[in-house]
């Protein structure tokens, strides 16, 4: 899906997103359905800028570890700016209490 990003272009890319209710409705001025933005859009465009490649190292249950690797420009793309909507909006008490319920829930998930 994507680049890696030493093989990315070194030019800037601007990006123009609008969200309603916390959800990506427009990219670069076209509107988009959730699964449009996700499996289109963002997948193109971070992926041709090197975006959404990690690595985890984490525990499995019995006490052993798992490393992978793994590309989701995508998701990291769509994160990524609506973490500038989330700061935009929210005060520092609703930011704290938002991180402390998607670590939990997340948690809870995993």
């Amino acid at each position: 899906m994507g680049v890696w990003p030493k093989d990315a272009p070194d030019k800037q890319e601007e990006i123009e997103m609008s969200f309603e209710q916390g959800r990506c409705i427009k990219i670069n001025g076209k509107a988009v359905t959730a699964f449009e933005a996700l499996t289109q859009a963002a997948n193109e465009i971070a992926g041709r800028n090197g975006i959404g490649l990690s690595q985890a190292l984490a525990n499995r249950i019995l006490g052993t570890k798992s490393r992978g690797v793994y590309e989701a420009p995508g998701m990291t793309f769509l994160a990524e700016a609506l973490k500038t909507v989330y700061q935009a909006v929210l005060d520092r008490r609703s930011t704290s209490l938002f991180k402390f319920l998607s670590t939990h829930v997340s948690d809870q998930v995993f």
